[in-house]
């Protein structure tokens, strides 16, 4: 969960989040809240936005590992393995800026977490 910061913001609008809308026409940023359903701090103290109220995209990864041993004789081994991060290859999307209601990027997500990442290795044992 993501929150405002320490103090709390005054909520303007009841519903607080849209999913995956594009900002400004710019198909690399996903509008993950709504702006304009916030405003400034107050200066006399805590306002109705709840800590905690935003909450970013979910997160979905599937690792897989393939492992195989070849024998040579009685002393020497070859081991082989082949590994897949985010083997789906899912996009994960980082969490959206939430900390400055002035900010042009404010309830953004303009970055993803890495692609499919494939590993191969061996090692030879004698």
């Amino acid at each position: 969960m993501l929150s405002l910061g320490l103090h709390r913001s005054p909520r303007t609008a009841t519903k607080v989040e849209f999913h995956h809308k594009v900002c400004c026409c710019v198909l690399v940023q996903i509008c993950w809240v709504n702006p304009k359903a916030f405003a400034l701090e107050s200066t006399l103290g805590a306002d109705d936005a709840p800590i905690g109220d935003i909450i970013g995209p979910d997160f979905y990864d599937w690792d897989l590992s393939l492992r195989k041993s070849f024998s040579f004789g009685e002393r020497a081994s070859l081991q082989t393995q082949a590994d897949a991060f985010n083997a789906f290859n899912r996009a994960n999307w980082n969490t959206p800026t939430v900390n400055n209601v002035t900010a042009a990027a404010f309830g953004q997500i303009t970055t993803s977490l890495p692609a499919r990442v494939l590993l191969f290795g061996g090692k030879i044992n004698f």
